[in-house]
């Protein structure tokens, strides 16, 4: 089986050991293959990219990949790598502003989410901080794609709307994860809105995601 979350710290992993070809099949082969016309992942599926039993759903499969997408273009500096998945990433993550505006707005017209480890539906820390980072990402993405898109007007306009969108967002996501996720009690975040636990998964706010850099308070 293959979840795409899981799959990203297996390329990440491959880019270290210089297995770059192998992370690019990934992206342009497996995961183009296997979205959804929404824009979303599935839950896993198996590594021909057919669709596997699910039991539910996961934000983070979707935001996870567009993190990916740029982490890979991190380490290789390849634009052409950048450009061939662009509208795939751009589906992935007008799927996730549609999913961060339900939330905040509170419209409960989303799927639940699952957290990380499959045990919980609702809104977990781990799940927001991979779609803060899926968006800055996009940003990301777009900044350095910048120059070969100029001379598109039309695309360029498109980018300019999308790119104050996510910086909403961006800003929204924050506020959200301080306002529902620190526990004054605790003087720490928790998990998720429910239980308020604390487990491992609270370090997605941070490494990877980067939501929070380790030197906050």
């Amino acid at each position: 089986y293959c979840w795409p979350r899981d799959a990203i710290y297996i390329t990440k992993a491959l880019d270290l050991l210089k297995m770059e070809k192998e992370t690019e099949k990934f992206y342009k082969v497996f995961c183009k293959n296997t979205q959804s016309k929404n824009g979303m992942w599935e839950q896993r599926f198996y590594t021909d990219g057919t669709l596997a039993p699910c039991w539910g759903y996961q934000i983070d499969e979707t935001a996870s990949i567009v993190y990916g997408v740029y982490d890979h273009y991190t380490r290789t500096k390849d634009k052409k790598f950048l450009k061939d998945n662009l509208k795939m990433v751009e589906k992935a993550v007008k799927f996730l502003e549609e999913y961060v505006e339900d939330l905040i707005e509170d419209k409960k017209q989303m799927r639940i989410s699952y957290d990380l480890w499959e045990m919980h539906e609702g809104t977990s820390i781990y799940s927001m901080a991979s779609i803060f980072a899926a968006f800055e990402a996009m940003q990301k993405i777009y900044d350095v794609l910048a120059e070969e898109l100029q001379e598109n007007r039309l695309k360029q306009s498109n980018i300019i709307k999308q790119q104050e969108i996510i910086e909403k967002q961006l800003v929204q996501i924050k506020n959200y994860v301080l306002a529902n996720f620190y526990d004054e009690d605790k003087k720490c975040f928790v998990r998720n809105t429910e239980d308020r636990k604390l487990d491992m998964s609270i370090l997605g706010a941070t490494v990877p995601f980067r939501m929070f850099s380790p030197n906050e308070k």
